[in-house]
């Protein structure tokens, strides 16, 4: 028996919103837009004259994802790698901008509500929702 009916409708509502520029502060460290510590699904747009990018993540605190990505831990290989990629891009005259999903609606079966944030599978399924879209969109995913 299945968990649920064979066939279900879902969907999801959201809108980006810019949070500012990530930049280098002067120990040469990213240093990144005021953030609040709720939860929600953040970009990291990483453009040149000649490409674009984008990095997408989701988190529970967006505070404490920011300072890990600014101070990565040794054993925080994606914290470390974003760390490096953000200070080698800044360093080469690169831009990289901070767009964030904070509110978002999900439909399922034709009943829509609010999707709660603080529940890490609503984050993913944002965060997959938002890949999807942008990868669809033929832009550069650094995910994948």
């Amino acid at each position: 028996m299945l968990i649920g009916p064979r066939t279900m409708k879902i969907g999801v509502e959201f809108r980006w919103s810019d949070a500012g520029e990530v930049q280098l502060d002067t120990a040469g460290k990213p240093e990144f837009p005021k953030l609040s510590p709720n939860p929600g699904v953040y970009a990291f747009r990483f453009a040149t004259q000649e490409e674009t990018t984008v990095y997408i993540g989701e988190a529970e605190n967006m505070q404490r994802r920011a300072a890990h990505y600014r101070s990565p831990g040794p054993s925080q290989a994606t914290n470390i790698r974003l760390n490096e990629r953000m200070r080698s891009h800044l360093a080469s005259n690169g831009r990289i901008t901070m767009h964030l999903i904070t509110r978002a609606r999900v439909e399922i079966d034709g009943s829509a509500e609010q999707c709660d944030l603080t529940n890490t599978f609503a984050r993913r399924f944002l965060e997959n929702a938002a890949l999807l879209a942008t990868a669809r969109r033929g832009q550069k995913v650094e995910n994948l």
